[in-house]
């Protein structure tokens, strides 16, 4: 009963900081900034969106949807960890990705001139 009880506090914190991080990069700048790009020039051709009629919105700057994702990477991975009971690595699965990509890549050989 111990041990239930500790992974439950355990679990407890660790969701709760979870959320508060997921706030604090809802509330962020760099987020509003890349959704307001993405709304306006990538899902929609707007000339304005909703965002900017609240207030002038930063312009996204090139690495801010990588910023954003690296922090959300960690959530992520301990939001699935608590939900579904077992734990699974973004980073591993990008290894993997990045290993399967140049196997490929030095294993072909492409001939423009081929029939």
């Amino acid at each position: 009963m111990k041990f239930a009880d500790e992974q439950a506090a355990k679990a407890r914190s660790e969701l709760k900081e979870a959320l508060a991080e997921a706030r604090e990069i809802l509330a962020s700048p760099r987020l509003t900034s890349v959704m307001n790009m993405r709304d306006k020039y990538l899902a929609h051709s707007l000339e304005r969106t909703k965002r900017e009629t609240h207030g002038l919105i930063a312009p996204m700057k090139y690495g801010d949807e990588t910023a954003v994702l690296e922090q959300s990477v960690p959530i992520i991975e301990r939001l699935y960890c608590w939900v579904s009971g077992a734990s699974f690595s973004i980073g591993d699965t990008r290894r993997i990705d990045e290993e399967n990509a140049t196997s490929l890549w030095q294993a072909c050989k492409f001939d423009p001139n081929m029939d």
